[in-house]
C-alpha cells in the first residue's frame, strides 16, 4: 500500500510580492512613495494573532487529525496555503518528497491519507515554540509529534514528525499558509494490536 506522505503535519513557503502593472516605473522611483504610503497608513486590521491562538489551532489539529475529519482539518488553511513535506520510510531507506498548492490541493491528499488509515492515535504531541511578529499579523511555529498509525490492511506505521508552519490574519482570523515537515516512517510489525 502506498503511504506517500502520510505522517506530516499538514503543512515552508516562498511568499514573493511582485510589482506586475507598474507602468513601466523602475523599483528606484517606485521606492519612496511605496515606503511613504506604508509608513504614512493607519493600521486598519484590528485583530491580531495570540501565542495561545496559534497553540489552540495547533492541538486542534493534533485532535482533528486523530479523529480524521477532513473538513476540520483543512478549515485553518488558507486558500493559498502552500505545504513541503518529506518522509523517509525505514524499511526501503526512500524518501518521498510532496509538495502541494492551495487548499483544495491539501484537501484532497488529506482524504486520500486519512481513506487508508483506520486509525490514528498521537503518543506524543510538543509545541515548541510560536513567534509571533510585533504587529501580530503574522506567526511561526514549530511542533513535534510521534504517531502510531494502523492502515486500513492491520498493519501499524510509528510516524516520527517535525513541522515549522506559518501564520498569518487573512481577514479576521489567523490562517495557516505554509508548512514544511521532515518525518520519519518505521513500520511496528512486533507490536501488539491496539486496543480501541
Amino acid at each position: 500500500m502506498k503511504t506517500k506522505g502520510w505522517g506530516s503535519s499538514i503543512l515552508g513557503i516562498w511568499l514573493g510580492l511582485g510589482m506586475a502593472g507598474s507602468g513601466g516605473a523602475t523599483p528606484q522611483t517606485l521606492a519612496q512613495p511605496l515606503a511613504q504610503l506604508f509608513i504614512e497608513s493607519p493600521d486598519t486590521q484590528p485583530f491580531r494573532i495570540g501565542d495561545a491562538e496559534i497553540r489552540e489551532l495547533l492541538q486542534q489539529g493534533q485532535r482533528d487529525t486523530e479523529r480524521r475529519d477532513v473538513a476540520a482539518v483543512v478549515k485553518p488553511l488558507a486558500r493559498f496555503v502552500y505545504s513541503e513535506d518529506e518522509s523517509r520510510f525505514a524499511t526501503t531507506n526512500e524518501t518521498v518528497r510532496t509538495r502541494l498548492f492551495g487548499r483544495f490541493a491539501h484537501e484532497q491528499e488529506i482524504r486520500q491519507n486519512f481513506a487508508a488509515v483506520a486509525q490514528v492515535a498521537f503518543l506524543t504531541y510538543r509545541i515548541d515554540d510560536v513567534l509571533v511578529s510585533p504587529d501580530g499579523k503574522h506567526a511561526i511555529a514549530r511542533d513535534r509529534a510521534l504517531i502510531d498509525v494502523t492502515l486500513v490492511d492491520g498493519s501499524r506505521l510509528l510516524v516520527a514528525s517535525g513541522a515549522v508552519t506559518r501564520w498569518a490574519m487573512v481577514g479576521d482570523r489567523p490562517q495557516m499558509i505554509s508548512s514544511q515537515t521532515h518525518s520519519e516512517v518505521l513500520p511496528v510489525s512486533t507490536l501488539p494490536p491496539r486496543q480501541p
